[in-house]
């Protein structure tokens, strides 16, 4: 990308293009604040980095709660369980009630037949008493079993029994035993049917309480979930917007540090490679394929114009020494400067200022790095003859002596 277009994207203004109807432009960045001519201010970035963090802050506070509604959840979830687990015994427990009660009601309908088969034998009895007579005044159930409509009948009844024999009283008390069974019965059979019904009422009224519980977390857990996404989302774009206005930030601070795009026009003569519009480009910005490979030197680049200079100082350096000037390092990126300035301070170029990232200064070895050897004074007497040339800040009495370091006048 170009310097011109990379501007455009980060919304910085290009030196020399401001608008004459309106010089000075006010723009609404996404942050919600004013940014003037598009190149954002400490003051812009301050508030974006505001933003940022209290989104950052809420996205964790978000976070926080959500685990603490899932786990919530987890609680609730593991109670639904127990609830399903006491409702699946109580409707077990049912089931066995269900089946006391219908063995109770066989017993019931057992003893009823019983009765009945009683009541029959009591005929067979009467009828014998009544052609034999028996005195059975003492057995006054008998008086209920059979019936008798008033005391009168009874007394008949009773003295058409007076002859059935004592053998024959093991039958009415059996008569009386099925009674009482009869009563024992149907009070177990009620008992079992009411336990039954309350056991499995008051567990599927337990089991619908857990699951609302745990209908009403997870819509809960859905919403936050909901929100923490919405908020990260949030922040992710204040982050973006963040990041380009820093960049826009530290672009304008280069562009005015470099003099703007357009200060490294190629000037001389050029070879087969022409190379690109390097003009268009930052300090070290310059794609490699806008610059030109060096035939002496594989591996490096140059500005084209300053390439094409070099391999022909080359070719007469090596008439006269019998080999190629060895290069160390020529076009360097601006990564590759912040690099070199945080590992040699008081060594490299400030990034955005060295002639490297222009692609017109090399860096050279094989005796040429020490004052006073031929290579070097070889160099610095005829290097001008074709362009290059040893600033005087990096002579022997310089500011920065650097008896390595030459560059490309044009």
């Amino acid at each position: 990308m170009t310097v011109v277009a990379l501007l455009t994207a980060l919304a910085v203004p290009v030196p020399g293009t401001t608008s004459a109807a309106d010089p000075a432009v006010t723009v609404t960045s996404p942050g919600g604040y004013a940014v003037t001519d598009g190149v954002p201010t400490p003051a812009d970035l301050q508030a974006q980095r505001r933003k940022l963090d209290e989104l950052r802050q809420t996205v964790q506070e978000q976070t926080d709660e959500l685990s603490r509604a899932t786990a919530d959840l987890e609680a609730a979830a593991l109670e639904a369980a127990t609830a399903l687990e006491a409702y699946t015994t109580a409707v077990r427990a049912s089931q066995q009630a269900q089946a006391v009660e219908d063995r109770e009601r066989r017993l019931l309908l057992e003893a009823r037949l019983e009765l009945a088969q009683n009541r029959r034998e009591l005929g067979r009895w009467a009828r014998q008493a009544y052609q034999g007579g028996a005195a059975y005044e003492e057995h006054p159930a008998v008086v209920t079993l059979l019936g008798a409509r008033s005391t009168d009948e009874a007394a008949t009844t009773l003295a058409l029994l007076r002859g059935v024999g004592r053998a024959k009283g093991r039958a009415v008390n059996a008569v009386e035993a099925a009674e009482r069974r009869q009563n024992v019965a149907t009070t177990r059979a009620g008992s079992a049917a009411s336990a039954a019904a309350a056991a499995q009422s008051a567990a599927a009224e337990a089991k619908q309480a857990r699951d609302e519980a745990v209908a009403r977390q997870r819509e809960k857990v859905a919403t936050l979930e909901t929100a923490l996404r919405s908020t990260t989302q949030e922040a992710a774009e204040a982050e973006a917007e963040e990041r380009r206005l820093r960049e826009a930030a530290e672009l304008a601070r280069r562009l005015r540090e470099s003099g703007g795009p357009g200060g490294n026009a190629v000037t001389g003569e050029v070879g087969d490679c022409t190379g690109g519009d390097v003009a268009l480009y930052l300090n070290g910005e310059i794609p490699l394929e806008a610059l030109c490979p060096l035939a002496a030197a594989p591996g490096h680049r140059l500005r084209a114009d300053a390439a094409f200079a070099f391999d022909k100082l080359a070719g007469e350096y090596a008439r006269t020494f019998g080999r190629l000037p060895c290069v160390s390092d020529s076009y360097r990126d601006y990564p590759s400067q912040v690099s070199l300035r945080a590992r040699k301070p008081g060594l490299a170029a400030v990034p955005g200022t060295s002639n490297h990232g222009w692609g017109t200064a090399v860096d050279l070895c094989g005796g040429i790095e020490s004052f006073g050897t031929p290579q070097h004074e070889w160099l610095v007497v005829n290097g001008p003859m074709f362009g290059w040339y040893h600033p005087s800040w990096a002579q022997a009495g310089g500011s920065k002596p650097e008896p390595w370091h030459f560059e490309y006048g044009g």
